[in-house]
This record gives C-alpha cells, structure tokens and sequence, in this order.
C-alpha cells in the first residue's frame, strides 16, 4: 500500500476511538468522567464499543509511521509504541469487562 493510503488509517483510527463519547452520551448512566471506555462494552449494544475498538486497533496497527518517519529521529521507538498501543486497542475489543 501507498505510504498516503496507511497514513490515512491512522488519521480514521483517531476518531474512530473517540466514539465511545457518542456512544456513552446515548447511556443514561454513563460519565466518561468516572467510567473507563471500555464500560460501555456492558449491555446489548456494548459490541459497538467491542467493534470500535478492533477496528481502531487494526486501522492504527497499519498506520504507515515508520514508512513517513524513515531515516527521522524516533523512526524505531515511536512506531513501535504505538504498535504496541494498537495490540492493547484489538485486546480491549476481544476481551471486554465482565
């Protein structure tokens, strides 16, 4: 793929991860002050917030950063870390709070 094409994936995985306001300010009970995200996996509409997750996770997983940041300062740490923040995205979506 384009290196524009996996950058835009990250630009989408943003947002995408932010629903959780959208979709918490829909509960009656829920205040994102005093809930994790991942609360809202609870419930007959938690797979939204399950969805929401894995699919920020994998758009973020493919995030074309080390191909912009090659040769740059940060190109090894920076990419990998937010690998790593993308595994814990698809983990919070697979394995919801009980």
């Amino acid at each position: 793929m384009k290196t524009k094409a996996l950058l835009l994936c990250g630009v989408i995985s943003g947002p995408l991860f932010v629903a959780f306001l959208v979709e918490g300010s829909t509960r009656a009970s829920y205040d994102p002050l005093r809930h994790p995200a991942s609360s809202l996996a609870l419930g007959p509409s938690g797979w939204m917030q399950s969805a929401s997750f894995v699919v920020a996770g994998l758009l973020t997983l493919v995030f074309g950063l080390r191909r912009a940041l090659r040769g740059e300062k940060g190109s090894t740490w920076g990419p990998l870390l937010v690998r790593a923040w993308a595994i814990g995205l698809i983990g919070a979506g697979l394995f919801t709070t009980r």
